[in-house]
């Protein structure tokens, strides 16, 4: 972005028609000048001390003024501060070199203080950076030969190189991994709210910056997920020890709340395909029914055998899916189920003999 786009896009604010995102990266832009001239001392050299009176002129700009009103006939979304100030202040040279930086810091180097983090003691010119700007998906290759196919809109950051004992991603938005196995050289997947850690699998991951929720699903294999709080360089080894194990059609899902619980996706597929009539049932026992069920989507049935196990299925089933299985049996049982944990409880009076 040029120093004139940038002023056009602050001009395309003032005037109300700046897009959300536009609105969010103005917004980070100047987050990363301010933390970039969060001096303690103002002895500097003459250059310098210049700039730093702009930019603290910058800073009182920021207040709310009394002087300039904002149109009553169109209300436009404000920042927690005085953009008509920057703007004024962005004639000066200095200044817009200054605005200029913070753009190149914000777009060009880890794109957040959160990717930083990730990437310490990495060369900056080892990322990659990939957005998404598309209206479907994008398959990303990366150097191990592992793949995401990126959701539109979302975005990654890798090390082209992947060197270290870590395979790192950061994503933004979704995205679906195909994962190479390597026992000693963990795939850690992070994002704003959640970590996934594998070792080879196939996963979908979900999370936006500015959205509470977030949730890894399983397709094959098994994850590791951690609320990214709470991951720490021990959870990082090999190992998947810690967080919530997840197995195949089953999700770890963040919450509103902010809590990690495991459970079941809306439209769980079969793990094993199987011929429809695998789940034609004439007079089975109750018990050979919820195994076949069990082994051919992964999901585990807990019941009270000593009530149900008198039980008995007569019926045909082919193309119903997980959930409308469960109803016409436990229908026909006269059961119910709940799912909790990423488990199938099913209860009932059992069957007459």
């Amino acid at each position: 972005m040029s120093k004139k786009e940038f002023l056009e896009l602050l001009d395309k604010y003032l005037a109300g028609n700046a897009s959300p995102v536009e609105e969010q990266f103005l917004f980070d832009v100047y987050q990363q000048i301010e933390d970039k001239y969060e001096w303690e001392t103002p002895e500097l050299e003459t250059l310098d001390l210049l700039e730093h009176k702009l930019i603290e002129r910058f800073k009182q700009s920021m207040q709310p003024s009394d002087v300039i009103a904002v149109p009553e006939k169109k209300e436009i979304p404000r920042f927690p501060f005085n953009i008509r100030g920057i703007f004024q202040i962005a004639a000066s040279v200095l200044l817009l070199l200054s605005v200029t930086t913070g753009y190149w810091i914000y777009h060009n180097t880890n794109t957040s203080p959160k990717t930083s983090k990730i990437f310490v003691n990495q060369d900056s010119n080892d990322l990659i950076t990939h957005a998404n700007n598309t209206s479907g998906a994008e398959k990303i290759i990366f150097p191990d030969n592992s793949s995401v196919d990126l959701a539109a809109g979302s975005k990654v950051v890798y090390n082209k190189k992947f060197s270290g004992s870590l395979r790192q991603v950061y994503l933004t938005g979704e995205g679906f991994f195909q994962v190479t196995k390597n026992h000693a050289k963990p795939f850690i997947v992070y994002t704003d709210k959640l970590v996934a850690k594998v070792l080879g699998t196939s996963f979908i991951v979900k999370s936006g910056e500015h959205n509470m929720m977030a949730s890894v699903l399983v397709k094959t294999g098994k994850v590791s997920v951690y609320k990214t709080n709470e991951f720490t360089a021990e959870n990082a080894k090999p190992e998947l020890t810690g967080g919530v194990i997840v197995l195949p059609n089953h999700l770890a899902d963040l919450n509103g709340k902010a809590e990690l619980e495991k459970k079941l996706p809306n439209s769980p597929e079969m793990l094993k395909r199987q011929p429809a009539k695998n789940f034609d049932f004439d007079n089975t026992p109750i018990d050979t029914v919820f195994s076949r069920l069990q082994d051919t989507y992964g999901i585990t049935i807990l019941y009270d055998k000593e009530k149900l196990n008198s039980c008995s299925l007569s019926v045909n089933m082919g193309k119903e899916d997980f959930y409308q299985k469960l109803d016409v049996i436990c229908r026909t049982i006269n059961a119910s189920y709940l799912v909790r944990d990423g488990n199938v409880l099913v209860s009932g009076p059992g069957c007459a003999n």
